[in-house]
């Protein structure tokens, strides 16, 4: 039996269109990604959560010192070796600036960071032109092609750090990268049966 194959063909979008959602995951994604790094810490931050009843304002600088803290542990290293580690140099960046700007004021502050990421990161959609990318999953990786240079990227799904599902979109976080897939680029198939193809191969959440 012929293994399934999901095709998205990926078209310019208005980047407004999923800036809310891919905010909302990349929001996710930074937590997640601290809970895996520090874990002491927020065990401490979650017995603050549950016993701190009316303590918004706190729990709130907590958590942007958190992003501070997990911000400088990604920038160092990015800082030391930039063009060996771009990824890690653009994710503390962003982390830093939102501790600090969750700091100095507050939740609205980090929220428009997390906006300003997730604009910069659908606005390389918004650039490629109908046809000239192609991402294919089957049983093995994800391969994405561009018929413009016939470029041609392979990523096993080992590589997959995570994916968050949105109301209408993918946001897929592999080898120090991110992508965003929209749900009506996917060519005959269902949404609901690429999320559980997914599952069964990544570490995948949702941001519903």
């Amino acid at each position: 039996m012929q293994e399934k194959t999901y095709v998205f063909l990926v078209t310019p979008r208005d980047p407004s269109c999923l800036l809310a959602q891919i905010s909302r995951a990349l929001e996710l994604q930074t937590q997640l990604a601290s809970r895996a790094r520090l874990p002491r810490l927020w065990r401490g931050i979650d017995c603050l959560r549950a016993h701190g009843g009316g303590q918004k304002r706190r729990r709130g600088k907590i958590g942007s010192i958190v992003c501070l803290i997990l911000g400088a542990f990604l920038l160092i290293p990015g800082l030391a070796a930039p063009r060996e580690l771009p990824a890690p140099l653009f994710a503390g960046a962003i982390g830093v600036a939102v501790g600090i700007g969750g700091l100095c004021s507050g939740r609205k502050s980090m929220k428009n960071r997390f906006d300003r990421s997730a604009r910069l990161l659908l606005e390389k959609n918004a650039s490629v032109l109908p046809g000239q990318v192609q991402i294919r999953f089957d049983a093995a990786q994800m391969t994405i092609c561009t018929a413009q240079d016939a470029q041609v990227s392979r990523t096993p799904y080992a590589c997959f750090e995570r994916v968050i599902e949105t109301e209408d979109a993918f946001l897929l976080i592999f080898d120090k990268r991110a992508a965003v897939l929209h749900k009506q680029d996917l060519a005959d198939a269902d949404a609901g049966d690429f999320r559980n193809y997914l599952a069964a191969r990544t570490a995948l959440v949702t941001a519903l």
